[in-house]
């Protein structure tokens, strides 16, 4: 895979993040943190599962070295949306700038992870984007359910959306 790919579904990966924090703005504070969900996290517990998955996996792959499973995120941490939108605002900038920072032959390079087994850098890359995937679906059915849908948060509205 190719940088310039890559940096394109990471793109796509915040642009749909934003979709979901602005949906979740319109939620009242006991929406945000409700239990009362189909789902084996509250969507606040979804959301913050996603962003200290990022996180982790970045610092792994960045520096094997580090073990990036360090103490888990805590969705008490995260009071309001906006508290969890900055803090994933400015993972996302050091998630772009590393990117931003490999090349193509750096994507093909083996990385072995914590268990043991070798994989080539941008399918854990690609696997930490596809986790967030299914984050956000779960987030969305639960912003639906309480009635504020973040609407149509596919790849092909991404890059079919307005300059």
């Amino acid at each position: 895979m190719r940088q310039v790919d890559l940096l394109e579904l990471a793109d796509f990966n915040y642009w749909a993040n934003r979709k979901l924090l602005a949906a979740c703005e319109q939620l009242t504070p006991d929406q945000w943190t409700s239990t009362n969900t189909p789902s084996a996290r509250t969507l606040r517990g979804t959301l913050v599962h996603a962003l200290d998955t990022e996180w982790s996996w970045r610092l792994r792959l960045q520096d094997p070295v580090v073990p990036g499973d360090g103490e888990d995120m805590r969705e008490e941490d995260f009071a309001t949306v906006a508290s969890l939108a900055e803090a994933w605002a400015s993972d996302e900038t050091e998630m772009l700038s590393w990117l931003n920072s490999l090349s193509d032959a750096d994507l093909e390079q083996e990385v072995t992870v914590p268990w043991g087994r070798e994989f080539v850098r941008w399918r854990l890359i690609v696997h930490l984007l596809s986790h967030s995937t299914q984050q956000r679906a779960e987030a969305a059915t639960l912003l639906t359910l309480a009635g504020h849908s973040p609407g149509d948060i596919e790849f092909l509205n991404y890059i079919s959306r307005s300059p």
